[in-house]
Parts: C-alpha cells; sequence; structure tokens
C-alpha cells in the first residue's frame, strides 16, 4: 500500500491516516505534535507547508525524511514556489492570522504547564 501525503490536508487528518507520522515530524523539530492536546487543535488547521514556514524548516529536507520513510508527496515542492532564506529553499506560505497566532498562544501555555 502506498503512503501519500497530500500537503494541503491538515496534520491531524494525516497522522490519523499514516501514526508513524508523528514520530518522523517530531524527529524534524515539530516537538509539540506528541501532545495529543496540541495535535487535535493546532493540527486541525496546521499543514505541513505551513509548520515548516512557522519552524523555519527548509521543505526540502521534511521531503527527503519522508521519501525515506516511503512516503510520496502530491505537489512536492519543485512545484511550489520559493524564497531564499538562510540559503536554504522554504516554500512560500501565507502568514498565519491573527486568530490563529492568539490559539497557537493559548495551546503553548495549556501544553506547557
Amino acid at each position: 500500500m502506498e503512503k501519500v501525503i497530500y500537503l494541503n490536508k491538515n496534520m491531524a487528518e494525516l497522522c490519523k491516516s499514516y501514526p508513524e507520522l508523528k514520530q518522523i515530524m517530531a524527529n524534524l523539530g515539530f516537538k509539540d505534535i506528541m501532545k495529543p492536546l496540541a495535535l487535535q487543535s493546532m493540527g486541525r488547521i496546521m499543514t505541513i507547508p505551513k509548520g515548516a514556514a512557522t519552524k523555519e524548516i527548509p521543505m526540502k529536507k521534511i521531503v527527503e525524511v519522508l521519501k525515506q520513510n516511503g512516503f510520496q508527496m502530491l505537489h512536492e515542492p519543485d512545484d511550489m514556489e520559493y524564497t531564499d532564506k538562510n540559503s536554504e529553499p522554504a516554500i512560500v506560505t501565507a502568514q498565519l492570522n491573527e486568530k490563529e497566532i492568539l490559539l497557537k498562544g493559548y495551546i503553548q501555555r495549556l501544553t506547557g504547564g
């Protein structure tokens, strides 16, 4: 069975389809994905490209690791627009709107104790 990642799907959906994705993404720097509350709330609005832009993790690196773990990407970064940030490619995504920023702050405080 092929493991296909649709980059426009949110992290909650992707992790539900592929539970092993949580650990892979955590190893890439998305540590909060291991917290159930964060995955349930922020995971519903966060996609891999949005998360990469937020965490400043190059999409090229994420795609390479996912491919090494048997995943196939739909709409790979080569098909997307890039911006040069610190000499590494990063996907151009829309800025998080004010509600998303507030929600992220609330969740970080809740998960932090």
